[in-house]
């Protein structure tokens, strides 16, 4: 179309007066800097973006926007259109208008131009190409990338067509590139921010009293049902015209009914199933034309009140490369070039007699060429660098240098020539390829076009270094290699047939062509020879030139079209001489060969000519494609086929086809005007046998009749349209809202209703059909009932009849309707109340309910069994218990839940010991005389009585036991209850509280004439048998291990018998071989055996227990050497037990002498408090106490600790024994 040169205007004197009365809002708080507008231009039609200066910490939003509430966000300066996309610029960039209110039956208003108006009816896919392209038509970078099947979509040669007009997963998941400096659609922020002037927040875009709105807006009170030439109404205080009112603009953002967060240029959220638009329509009422109303719609919808405003960074990053395909031109950075088209030729003839004889075979022959682009000149150096980042080229002007032959050559530049317009040359054919394929990228022409590809890639340098050689796509329109036939159709002037590249005459070829006469042995800057009849120079001369033509030495074929030459990897073609040349090689038919990889490197003489242009090669047919009323897409084998691209004989191409907009229907499908007898639906698989023009058409359905009526009877069905009731079988406008209204009969209610046979709509009584097709709709009524739910909660089960049959629920009952439901528990759970709607109505079972007028939800509630739980000791007073639930203490006669765990504690009195427990009259055996007692409660029936008693026994204050013949005492040790060990001197020991039950201790430690009896070994290192005392001293050198086997031991020499003994492993008593298996022991502190002390048991015997003293039986230092063995007096070794003075619990040698193990796991921190604490779980270490004979005084305290692992064993290492009475 042919554009005259149209402005898009705003009206001047009302954004004057605006102004006037506002101030600049980009000067106001929140903006920075004002930006200075810029007028574009796109074939004649101009448009203007004004800018807007950067925002910090701005308010939008308002509170009594439900889905816009207040918020604060800062923005990156940027321009926005100062109207909307108008039909005139949306057609210069699109070729098509696809406007509601395109003129025709849709006229502007009286003094309005057609072309001015807006832009409607596109979706938001369309607005994103459009800013694509709008991007590549005014040298920016495109903004927007979409990827389709794997590719990246060409918006260069992107058509309307090929916009989704259904929900596109693949358009959907569009990226942005927000650094550059294209085209775009605002994000709500950016929109909403110009929209209300900015800082000044106005409701409206120009006013802020809505009897002002109609003179900044188009809108439902004076918008005529149409849409208005841009910037006839007032602009606001930016200069914007139309952001409130003409028609509706798409957004970036994703629409959620949430408030949008705000921040730094926030861009909405990552996910979503519709668009925002923004600014209300000439079709809306004032409050959706407000700055903050939000709405959204899905991406492909497109309707009459829709368009889109422009927005750009113009800081953003430029564009880096293009070309024109119309004009040849194309630049990389700032680094032109051009390329020369060459018309179609058919029947044309290349080749030369004087050829016909020579070893590279080149007679005359026909050929036919599709239209070509050919390079201008060589490529030059400054545009081999451009693109690849590097210069190959031997001549570098860098002086002397060594040739393949190790000859010095002159690679200085000719005087008066420039450097980087001499043609790059040392290229292999790979690299030329990968050239061609990194030009056709840097172009912008994008992926899909490049000519040259390997293993589903784009061929690249990689592929190159590996001199892998790709397949061509001839359809491809990328830059690549000439073929023979093309280039010698260039060279020759076409039907001019000159011998040399320009010229027939051999004295005029140093005009035209750098050769051996005339070169100086160097290449030469381009263009500084005449150009041939096509406007090209250098194809004679200067440097060789490679094409895609493998090499045969055969007379190439004629009468074919786009020949591709011979099947080749080892020998490729190269023309046109070089500098180094005699004439003869300089002639246009001059076939010459070389290895792709060079046959000597450097190679400073073959370099490369661009060609650009889809060929057809001989064996395919071009494959044409259309759409009326909808559009249409094409691939072969699941890559995307495009209009005019070629196929191979066989080969099928599969099209796409979509409806214009849901009001069209397929009519048909052509292949060169020919009806498609067998292609009925929207796709359609076209074999290829000759050029085709394959042509789908919609038309558009007719109005749709629509059809009503009750099944059964028991009411009545009417139809509205418009407000006015129709009568079945009527016909009614495509896309009308039919409105059905049901009236059942008193006691009735909707029980469905059908369209055309399909169940639609529930129960309701009203429903709303959109007119697309013929319908037939039909209501059934049935007796109204009331739906009763019930069920249980907690443990249980509810079953309910009627009338003696059972029933599920949900369940419809009419009114009056009894049902008897019943409950039932599960084990140990008991019915606790029936409810009706969360209301309490019954405690028993069964219980019956009476239908009434509402639905209800009767629900049986289970709750656990409890037990009622009493516990006491015997009655002499002699002791007590106590019991707790997770640490909770509880009281006798509570009531307990089934399940839950209860631990009971005995607590002896004085010079009392626990004998054993009982639990419902039956004694505890396993628990023994265990102070503690865990019972997991069972009540199968709710008040379930336990009953738990402790029974207490007189202890001895000393008592001697024997075993193996040798008798050793123990001292009684009464109930603790709070009381205090460890000490804040003691960094692993700081004070703690302990609570202990009865226990005995041996009042000295065990001796090596005990454990020899006991054990029938000594494994003492004081151990002389000459000693007459050693008997008497205590037993050293054992491992904690070897400490608990004997107290097992010990336990059944004392008589006590196996079943007291308390270490125990799966299941059998502790001994030898699981010590050798490396198996850790099980205490039963429930066994009256003998055993090792826990730590706080050792600590409260050997303090003396609440006087707390320092050293077993002494505070004072002095006196230390009166109770125990240590470095000032032990003279280093072991003592006979009983030579220093006891401590007042009559215990021996707590302090020095030996170590002595205990049960507990050592852990660095201080050992936890607590009621009969036995240590940590984990750890690897034993726990020691009381120092040794070698130890310091502050090493024998009552409170220090020692650790070593179970298997260590010194001669400063024993044990003491304790048990329970």
């Amino acid at each position: 179309m042919k554009h005259k040169l149209k402005t898009i205007l705003f009206i001047g004197l009302a954004l004057i007066a605006l102004f006037g009365m506002t101030g600049c809002p980009n000067a106001a708080g929140g903006g920075g800097d004002a930006l200075a507008d810029k007028t574009e231009n796109v074939e004649g039609i101009q448009f203007t973006m004004k800018g807007i200066a950067a925002v910090t910490n701005g308010k939008i939003g308002h509170a009594d926007q439900e889905h816009n509430g207040e918020r604060t966000v800062s923005l990156t300066a940027y321009h926005i259109g100062q109207t909307e996309v108008t039909q005139d610029l949306w057609e210069a960039v699109m070729g098509d208008n696809p406007s509601a209110f395109s003129g025709g039956s849709n006229p502007p208003a009286s003094g309005e131009t057609q072309g001015v108006r807006p832009v409607e009816r596109v979706n938001w896919y369309s607005a994103i190409a459009f800013c694509n392209k709008l991007s590549l038509k005014l040298g920016r970078a495109p903004v927007y990338s979409v990827t389709v099947g794997g590719t990246p979509v060409d918006f260069e040669s992107f058509t309307i067509s090929q916009i989704p007009t259904t929900d596109n997963a693949e358009w959907n998941n569009v990226q942005a590139d927000w650094s550059v400096n294209g085209f775009r659609l605002p994000t709500e922020a950016e929109w909403e921010w110009a929209a209300q002037d900015g800082s000044a927040r106005r409701k409206w875009a120009g006013a802020n009293d809505e009897s002002a709105l109609a003179s900044c807006a188009w809108y439902r009170a004076n918008g005529g049902d149409k849409t208005h030439a841009a910037g006839k109404k007032g602009a606001n205080a930016f200069g914007l015209s139309d952001m409130s009112g003409n028609v509706q603009e798409w957004c970036w953002d994703w629409y959620g009914d949430l408030t949008p967060g705000g921040g730094e240029d926030p861009t909405g959220e990552a996910v979503g199933t519709k668009r925002s638009v923004r600014g209300g329509s000439w079709k809306e009422d004032a409050a959706n034309a407000a700055c903050a109303f939000r709405s959204g719609l899905e991406s492909f919808k497109a309707e009459n009140t829709l368009g889109f405003r422009l927005v750009c960074r113009q800081q953003g990053k430029p564009f880096t490369g293009s070309y024109n395909k119309d004009t040849g031109t194309g630049q990389v950075g700032s680094v032109k070039f051009t390329m020369k088209k060459i018309d179609a030729v058919t029947n044309g003839t290349i080749g030369h007699r004087n050829q016909a004889a020579a070893s590279t075979k080149n007679p005359p022959h026909k050929v036919n060429l599709s239209s070509y682009y050919l390079g201008e000149t060589e490529v030059t150096q400054e545009l081999y660098e451009a693109v690849m980042g590097n210069n190959p080229s031997f001549f570098d002007d860098s002086g002397n240098k060594m040739n393949a032959l190790d000859e010095p050559v002159d690679t200085s530049i000719a005087a008066g020539e420039v450097q980087k317009n001499r043609p790059v040359e040392n290229v292999n054919w790979y690299h030329a390829l990968a050239f061609c394929n990194a030009l056709t990228q840097k172009t912008g022409l994008g992926d899909d076009a490049c000519v040259y590809w390997l293993d589903g890639h784009v061929y690249n340098t990689d592929d190159a270094g590996a001199k892998k050689v790709p397949e061509g796509r001839w359809s491809n329109k990328g830059f690549r290699l000439p073929t023979e036939a093309e280039w010698e159709w260039a060279a020759q002037g076409g039907s001019t047939r000159h011998k040399w590249a320009g010229t027939d005459t051999e004295s005029a070829l140093t005009g035209y062509a750098w050769y051996e006469s005339n070169s100086g042995n160097k290449t030469h800057e381009v263009k500084k020879k005449n150009a041939n009849a096509f406007g090209l120079y250098d194809m004679s001369g200067n440097i060789y030139e490679w094409c895609w033509d493998g090499f045969v030495n055969q007379t190439p074929a004629g009468g074919l079209t786009d020949p591709l030459g011979a099947e080749s990897d080892s020998y490729k073609v190269c023309r046109g001489g070089s500098y180094q040349s005699e004439k003869k090689f300089n002639a246009c038919a001059l076939r010459s060969v070389n290895s792709p990889e060079f046959f000597l490197t450097p190679d400073m003489s073959t370099g490369i000519r661009l060609a650009c242009g889809a060929m057809t090669p001989s064996g395919r047919h071009t494959v044409r494609f259309s759409a009326e009323g909808g559009r249409i897409e094409a691939n072969i084998n699941g890559n995307r086929f495009y209009s005019g691209d070629t196929a191979f004989t066989g080969q099928k191409v599969w099209f796409h086809a979509y409806a214009e907009d849901s009001d069209y229907e397929l009519k048909n499908w052509t292949n060169n005007g020919t009806v498609i007898a067998e292609a009925t639906s929207d796709s359609y698989g076209h074999t290829v046998t000759a050029d085709a023009d394959i042509k789908v058409t919609f038309i558009k359905k007719s109005d749709p009749i629509i059809r009503f009526s009750v099944d059964g009877g028991h009411g009545t069905l009417k139809a509205i349209v418009k407000g006015k009731e129709i009568s079945s079988g009527e016909q009614v406008p495509l896309w009308s809202n039919v409105h059905f209204i049901a009236k059942p009969e008193s006691g009735y209610t909707v029980d469905g209703w059908t369209k055309n046979g399909d169940s639609v709509n529930g129960t309701h009584l009203g429903y709303n059909y959109s007119a697309t097709e013929n319908a037939d709709v039909r209501v059934r009524f049935k007796v109204k009932t009331y739906t009763v739910r019930f069920g249980a909660e907690g443990g249980g089960t509810v079953s309910a009849t009627v009338d003696g049959s059972p029933i599920s629920s949900p369940y419809e009952a009419v009114k009056g309707t009894q049902i008897v439901f019943s409950a039932m528990p599960d084990t140990y759970y008991r019915l606790k109340e029936w409810t009706c709607d969360g209301s309490i109505v019954s405690t028993e079972t069964p219980y019956t309910y009476t239908v009434g007028t509402k639905a209800v939800n009767i629900k049986a509630l289970f709750d656990v069994n409890r037990a009622r739980v009493s516990f006491t000791a015997n009655e002499n007073g002699s002791g007590s218990v106590k019991a707790y639930i997770n640490g909770s203490p509880i009281s006798s006669g509570s009531l307990v839940e089934h399940g839950k765990e209860i631990l009971f504690i005995g607590w002896p009195g004085f010079r009392k010991a626990i004998d054993k427990w009982e639990c419902d009259g039956s004694v505890l055996t396993e628990t023994g005389v265990d102070p503690q007692y865990r019972h997991t409660v069972t009540a199968p029936v709710d008040g379930q009585p336990l009953n738990v008693k402790v029974y207490f026994s007189e202890a001895d204050n000393t008592k001697t036991f024997t075993a193996a013949g040798v008798n050793f005492k123990m001292i009684l040790i009464n109930p603790a209850v709070d009381g205090t060990v460890g000490s804040n001197n003691i960094s692993d020991n700081n004070e703690h509280e302990v609570s202990l039950s009865t226990y005995y201790i041996a009042d000295t430690e065990v001796t090596q004439e005990l454990w020899e009896k006991v054990m029938s070994e000594n494994p003492s290192h004081y151990n002389n048998p000459d000693d007459p005392a050693r008997k008497n001293r205590p037993v050293e050198n054992v491992t904690w291990v070897r400490a608990v086997l004997f107290c097992n031991i010990l336990t059944e020499e004392a008589g006590l018998g196996e079943s007291e003994c308390v270490y125990w492993c799966n299941g059998h008593t502790y001994g030898i071989n699981d010590i050798l298996d490396g198996k850790d022991p099980e205490m039963k502190m429930g066994k009256r055996g003998f055993r090792l002390p826990t730590e706080a048991e050792w600590e409260w015997a050997a303090q003396d227990g609440s006087l707390r003293y320092t050293w077993a039986g002494t505070n004072d230092k002095s006196r230390l050497i009166d109770y125990a063995w240590y470095i000032s007096n032990s003279d280093e070794k072991t003592h006979q037990v009983k030579k220093t003075f006891s401590n007042t619990n009559h215990l021996y040698d707590m302090s020095g002498n030996v170590k002595e193990w205990c049960w507990d796991r050592y852990g660095k921190s201080t050992p936890a408090g607590g009621t009969n604490p036995t240590g940590p779980v984990d750890g690897e270490e034993r726990t020691l106490r009381g120092g040794d004979y070698f130890d310091f005084d502050s090493e024998v305290t009552c409170a220090d600790r020692g650790h070593l692992t179970p298997d260590v064993k010194y001669k400063g290492l024993g044990l003491r024994v304790v048990k329970r009475p």
